[in-house]
């Protein structure tokens, strides 16, 4: 009798509790938000795919992104040496350290240097990239106090999947670059 009697209670509270007052021969139970164990697996199986077809894809191109990315620091660190030479009014310079082509890159590297001998700023190349050559006298160019070119020519970075970036410096001082596809055992021709 004592269990029937809390029966009653739970059951009234439940009928309290729910929109629909019907007696029910079964406990009344909310209804409880949520997936099934089958939903989640079948999106964590659509996930799983999506990324085993991204991830190759991704990986593929970070070489390109990082030629990319090291050509538009070259330009950006020449425009930097002609901000010093005004800025300081006299010759600075940017002197290039090539290397020999390998595969995994991070080869060569070059330094801002004013004329007086302080270096400003030494930046290596990053994985991926090699700095190949320079058709620039002595691997150097840079700006004097007026901004202008102190020396004009190109210099090549290239990357491990035969795509190799142009830096040309005009006599102004305006730095383009091209880009193309080479032969990795020869030297770009452009």
């Amino acid at each position: 009798m004592l269990l029937n009697f809390a029966y009653l209670k739970w059951h009234n509270q439940c009928l309290e509790n729910s929109e629909i007052k019907l007696m029910s021969v079964f406990p009344c139970k909310k209804r409880q938000g949520g997936f099934s164990l089958l939903e989640l697996l079948i999106v964590m199986g659509l996930i799983v795919i999506m990324a085993a077809v991204a991830v190759p894809m991704f990986l593929t191109n970070i070489p390109k992104y990082r030629l990319r990315g090291a050509a538009r620091m070259v330009i950006s660190d020449f425009q930097r040496t002609k901000l010093e030479a005004v800025k300081r009014n006299r010759d600075v310079e940017i002197r290039f350290t090539p290397g020999t082509y390998s595969a995994n890159g991070g080869v060569g590297s070059y330094k801002i240097v004013v004329t007086s001998g302080a270096t400003l700023l030494t930046r290596s190349m990053p994985q991926y990239v090699t700095l190949y050559t320079t058709s620039l006298t002595n691997n150097k160019s840079g700006y004097n106090s007026q901004g202008l070119a102190l020396n004009t020519g190109s210099v090549y970075l290239v990357n491990n999947q035969a795509t190799s970036y142009k830096l040309s410096i005009s006599n102004a001082g305006y730095v383009s670059m091209a880009t193309q596809k080479v032969n990795l055992g020869a030297l770009p021709v452009w």
